[in-house]
């Protein structure tokens, strides 16, 4: 799934040398850009086990991004949540009941919309343990996701492109 960018500019590179090279030709339908600042992850979606719908990739540069498989569509996040720095890694990935795509942090249950980062639901108090957790940032923004665009290319290949 190609997940439209929304102007913001890359502000460091977490691209390695085999990267860049790697990136040398692009497939029908690519994104503008593309290959040129886009990261392979060197993943294709069947790389997810099957029964989970997350799968953790760190970059070269020691970056660690969340990648979510669900249906047909690719998503990429920081790997941590925002109100906690839980990892996203089990994450339950589910369509809401407006149609988002969307992930809810097992530990504090705060539910991000995957397409853009919203915070959907943030720090619910629907269990004795969420509700501490949700009690200590009531009074706390809610921050959203950093999401990023996704390209997948026509062999499967997984790319996304870093933006802050």
């Amino acid at each position: 799934m190609v997940i439209p960018e929304d102007g913001k500019r890359v502000k460091k590179s977490y691209l390695a040398d085999s990267d860049s090279k790697a990136a040398s030709k692009a497939a029908d339908g690519a994104p503008p850009g593309f290959p040129n600042d886009w990261i392979d992850l060197k993943l294709k979606a069947s790389d997810v086990p099957f029964g989970k719908n997350t799968k953790t990739v760190e970059l070269a540069a020691g970056k660690v991004l969340m990648l979510y498989k669900f249906e047909n569509m690719v998503f990429v996040s920081d790997a941590n949540s925002t109100a906690y720095q839980y990892p996203m890694v089990d994450a339950k990935v589910f369509r809401d009941s407006s149609g988002a795509i969307a992930a809810e942090v097992p530990l504090d249950g705060t539910i991000y919309d995957l397409a853009t980062g919203a915070v959907l639901k943030w720090c619910p108090k629907d269990t004795p343990v969420r509700s501490l957790l949700g009690t200590l940032k009531s009074t706390v923004q809610a921050t959203p996701l950093q999401v990023y665009p996704v390209h997948v290319t026509q062999d499967g290949s997984i790319w996304t492109k870093l933006v802050l």
